[in-house]
């Protein structure tokens, strides 16, 4: 560091610095010049000698008047630059000459009496003041009384000038901005220590202390994890207390760096771990292997790790091989499993999240009050307990086992969705359903950036991914006479959207019609006909219209709403129907095939519940050419589509499996 003169500092000497007359001497020291009239030492005395930069030029000067001969000024010629360093010399050669030199311009100065310099940086009230920077040694070699010599390379905020030949202390005073500071290119930034593992530390009493590990960087010289002093306690895993250790490094210009980590040697006990990132019914959109992948992590009470994991309750593997009370890894499930951590080293401390789940996420929406459930009682279909669970994902709540009601508004009553759920269930289909339904809205109010296809956003970014959006809408444009086309461009806005965020098939549901639905239904009919003849990502979601909602026909029917039990179920099954039938004349492309007349061997299918789906073999594909072979298909939603050339069929020997591209 180097000292930053604020134009106010002033080093007052409290043992004045004597130069002999009679004695040889010498006093070197480096300045930077800040302007041409300032003064950098000198004696608060009526005589005022001092020695800076004064006269035309701002040339260096000193001035001794009555301890020398003659003009008492003596100067330097050249030019000299404000902002630059100069090192003054004055040397005495013990018989009265001075000579005063700076770089190659020297005079000489008779002296006739001792000198005595006792300030440093300002000349008293009536001064030339000096805000330069100082640095390095100033050095009185050969003054009365013993050498003098003066650091002014401190720590930054340093306030006292060391004299280091006689260990003097020179208070530096009325400092109103100035200090010791850093020079322009001088490293002052000490070098960083990151502990690995937990701080503090809790180790279990009869286990022996692992150090977790740490690592340590300049931003000069680079990795310092080799240098890093480890010192502190040394920790005894047999006897209960606090331990310190601490983690020292410096760098190459001597900045340091000291962190402490603590060690908690505790009393074994009732340990418990507990998982803190997931929990029960935990659920992620599953990929092309019908798989997610989940962090599982959180803490140990009364014990440390390792720590294993289990998705069947039988087979574990590690998750995190750490010693600390704390634990994270990543865990695949597929389908609906229960994820079991316990300690590796006492397996009874263990911990059970139920449910997690990789599978189809449904998102209905945008639809109104029918998708969102208006019926008169809660329905609460059986759930078979051998086969996956359905959840449901609301923003306010998270995720939990289904059940009416399964909006999210405060009208939301007996809906369709349990029994849909059940139906996937049955069918051996892990399934989320994400009802953001609104009543009373229409397509308006549901375009990109408005709030509802927010809560579509909002479902996609908590289970990372979208299956199906359906939509059961058009009971409020039939009310207001919104004609096919127009019906047809909001709705397309949106599916295009919806399929660009998230590249998903729109299920398209028809609403149910009874003596209140609006007059102008007909035309959105007519809009729904078209949207799906028209469109590959807008399908055919079902049709609710056969469904009598008649005001006559039951007690609590509005003719606008489902509302009973058995309708509600109809509905269900006439939506699942839907949303799980046969793809027609399915395309696709197999890449890297050797041109020729090729077999499509099989089709890897889910199993539904104890339904065996998978296609028979023999399938003729057609002819390949350039490499690729097309073909089309009624396959199963969910059909994994693997194409398989037989041996027989040359180039290929034994068979050979080719991805689907497109």
């Amino acid at each position: 560091m180097a000292f930053q003169a604020d134009g106010s500092a002033i080093v007052a000497l409290s043992n004045p610095i004597i130069l002999p007359s009679t004695s040889a001497w010498t006093w070197s020291m480096r300045v930077q010049k800040t302007s041409d009239s300032e003064m950098v030492a000198g004696e608060d005395g009526n005589s005022r000698p001092f020695i800076g930069f004064f006269g035309a030029g701002g040339v260096p000067s000193v001035r001794f008047n009555n301890e020398v001969s003659g003009t008492g000024t003596y100067s330097l010629s050249g030019t000299y630059t404000i902002g630059d360093y100069y090192d003054f010399v004055l040397s005495h050669d013990g018989a009265g000459t001075i000579t005063f030199s700076v770089g190659a311009e020297s005079t000489t100065i008779p002296q006739t009496a001792d000198i005595t310099i006792d300030l440093f940086l300002d000349y008293g009230a009536r001064s030339l003041p000096y805000s330069g920077i100082t640095e390095g040694v100033w050095s009185f070699i050969g003054a009365t009384g013993g050498d003098r010599t003066y650091d002014w390379d401190q720590p930054e905020g340093t306030t006292t000038l060391v004299e280091t030949s006689q260990g003097l202390d020179e208070s530096i005073t009325n400092i109103t901005s100035g200090g010791f500071i850093a020079e322009q290119g001088e490293d002052t930034t000490p070098p960083s220590i990151v502990l690995q593992g937990d701080n503090p530390l809790t180790l279990v009493q009869g286990n022996s202390y692992v150090e977790p590990g740490y690592t340590a960087s300049d931003n000069v010289d680079g990795d310092l994890t080799g240098s890093v002093v480890v010192g502190g306690d040394t920790v005894d895993g047999n006897t209960l207390g606090t331990y310190n250790i601490t983690y020292t490094v410096s760098d190459a210009a001597g900045n340091a760096t000291q962190v402490d980590r603590v060690v908690n040697v505790v009393e074994a006990g009732a340990a418990t771990i507990t998982v803190t990132s997931i929990g029960d019914y935990e659920f992620k959109s599953w990929d092309e292997n019908q798989q997610a992948q989940f962090t599982v992590s959180g803490t140990i009470d009364g014990s440390v790790g390792p720590v294993e994991v289990s998705v069947d309750g039988t087979n574990f593997t590690t998750l995190d091989s750490g010693t600390s009370n704390s634990f994270s890894g990543v865990v695949i499930v597929t389908g609906q499993q229960d994820i079991t951590v316990r300690l590796t080293n006492d397996n009874s401390v263990s911990s059970t999240v139920a449910g997690v789940s990789a599978g189809l996420v449904i998102v209905e929406g945008p639809s109104q009050s029918n998708g969102d459930g208006r019926g008169i009682s809660l329905q609460t279909p059986t759930f078979d307990p051998a086969k996956p669970m359905p959840i449901m994902w609301k923003s306010s709540s998270g995720f939990e086992a289904i059940q009416d009601p399964t909006g999210i508004t405060p009208q939301s009553a007996g809906s369709m969705w349990p029994h849909i759920a059940k139906l996937y269930s049955d069918a051996g289909i892990p399934v989320c359903i994400c009802n953001v339904a609104q009543g009373g809205t229409e397509l308006t109010q549901w375009q990109p950036g408005t709030s509802y296809y927010g809560r579509i956003t909002n479902a996609y970014n908590a289970l990372g991914g979208i299956g199906i959006v359906t939509t059961l809408i058009g009971e409020t444009d039939s009310d207001l006479g919104t004609s096919t086309e127009l019906f047809k461009s909001r709705y397309l806005a949106i599916a295009d959207q919806l399929v660009a965020d998230f590249d998903v098939l729109i299920y398209a549901t028809y609403f149910p019609v009874g003596d209140s639905t609006g007059a102008g239904y007909p035309a959105i009919r007519q809009a729904y006909d078209e949207l799906i003849s028209e469109n590959d990502r807008i399908v055919f979601g079902g049709d609710l219209s056969v469904i009598d909602i008649d005001t006559s026909t039951s007690a609590g029917n509005d003719g606008l709403h489902i509302k009973q039990d058995a309708d509600l179920e109809q509905a269900a099954n006439i939506r699942y129907a839907a949303l799980t039938a046969d793809f027609s004349l399915f395309s696709a492309s197999v890449s890297g095939i050797p041109d020729g007349s090729h077999e499509l061997i099989y089709f890897e299918v889910p199993d539904v519940g104890s339904v065996n789906l998978s296609t028979p073999s023999g399938v003729v594909l057609g002819t390949a050419s350039s490499g690729q072979i097309s073909f089309t298909a009624d396959l199963p939603m969910g059909t994994k589509i693997v194409a398989y050339v037989p041996g027989d069929n040359p180039p290929n020997t034994g068979g050979a499996i080719y991805g689907v591209t497109s």
